[in-house]
């Protein structure tokens, strides 16, 4: 598993300019609190055959896969997912795939998984979010990447990642 963490002072704008989703991205939530990723993992459509990395194969497990975190925190913050190719959060390779306003943890409780669904047209949609088509995005198939868990406030900007490879 990879861990990709960005603490940041100067350069606020710039990481969270990156951040891109519903809603203002230089304010992730009221920025009123703290969050740290502690970990993230995916489960992918079925084990790992050649390497660690997670299967996303849209033809095993009807393309279901499952990405779990455990995310510490004080005040509101906004959780997302993010496929990326080069395990840094906040780069002009990623794409969004999740986004949600975390207030509470009723909302969004600190230990969840999130289920998602990859098809054969290359369009992932996780929980509720819209459907994300990631063929543009896509190099080539099978394509490496890796899924980042990323929690974010105006006073932290936190992630944690599992590498998976599309099929």
């Amino acid at each position: 598993m990879k861990f990709c963490k960005t603490l940041f002072s100067a350069p606020l704008a710039i990481v969270l300019s990156a951040c891109s989703g519903g809603g203002d991205p230089s304010s992730p939530a009221d920025g009123s609190g703290f969050a740290q990723v502690n970990s993230a993992t995916v489960e992918g459509t079925s084990e790992p055959v050649l390497s660690s990395r997670q299967p996303i194969d849209s033809s095993e497990n009807n393309g279901q896969f499952a990405v779990s975190y455990d995310i510490s925190s004080s005040g509101s913050y906004t959780l997302s997912i993010v496929a990326s190719k080069d395990n840094i959060a906040g780069t002009g390779d990623d794409i969004d795939l999740f986004e949600a306003t975390c207030q509470d943890q009723v909302q969004c409780p600190e230990v969840s998984t999130i289920e998602c669904m990859f098809d054969s047209s290359n369009v992932v949609q996780c929980g509720s979010a819209a459907p994300v088509d990631l063929t543009a995005w896509f190099d080539e198939l099978p394509q490496e990447a890796v899924i980042v868990v990323r929690a974010q406030t105006n006073n932290s900007d936190s992630g944690s990642g599992d590498d998976v490879v599309f099929r």
